[in-house]
């Protein structure tokens, strides 16, 4: 249930494999206590809550005029405690530069960074722990193909994230 004010959150949409494989290896992963969310492919960390109605216009006019975007699960990164799947894709980069130039003033510090997109896998634990997630995966890992099929939008919860709104890019690559 949409409410205003809440800190919203935006997500790319992953095609249905790719997102199955990322929610089980979270699942295994991530710790279980602080493992409030499926894997996901962020945009945005925040977003004012308060302009919902503003935003999730802007977004669906975004979506009418955009195809689902091809990217590549194309390696593994870690840091202490970290491990995740890198993206690349050009047209994921240029997507939500668009995005920036939509939504710039109501950006905080965090969403003005340079992109790297990722999905995380495990964060928050110990780096030994993130050390067997990363050996695990290694020894299954291989680069993928998958789509980015549109936009989610959530509220952020102290924690939890309750879902807002799916925007489904206009045309399909598949």
């Amino acid at each position: 249930m949409k409410q205003v004010g809440i800190p919203l959150i935006l997500t790319f949409k992953l095609d249905a494999f790719s997102q199955d494989r990322l929610d089980n290896w979270r699942q295994q992963y991530f710790p279980p206590a602080r493992n409030h969310l499926k894997a996901h492919l962020t945009i945005y960390h925040q977003l004012p809550g308060q302009n919902i109605k503003e935003i999730s216009e802007t977004l669906q006019a975004f979506v009418l005029t955009h195809s689902a975007i091809a990217l590549r699960f194309s390696h593994l990164i870690t840091r202490a405690g970290f491990v995740g799947v890198a993206i690349e894709s050009a047209e994921l980069v240029e997507a939500r530069a668009k995005l920036s130039r939509l939504f710039g003033s109501t950006l905080r510090a965090q969403d003005k960074q340079p992109y790297r997109p990722h999905v995380t896998i495990t964060n928050l634990g110990s780096p030994k722990e993130a050390e067997k997630c990363m050996a695990d995966l290694e020894s299954v890992f291989g680069s993928w193909n998958a789509q980015a099929e549109g936009l989610e939008l959530f509220q952020y919860r102290n924690g939890p994230w309750d879902f807002a709104e799916h925007f489904p890019f206009a045309y399909s690559i598949l």
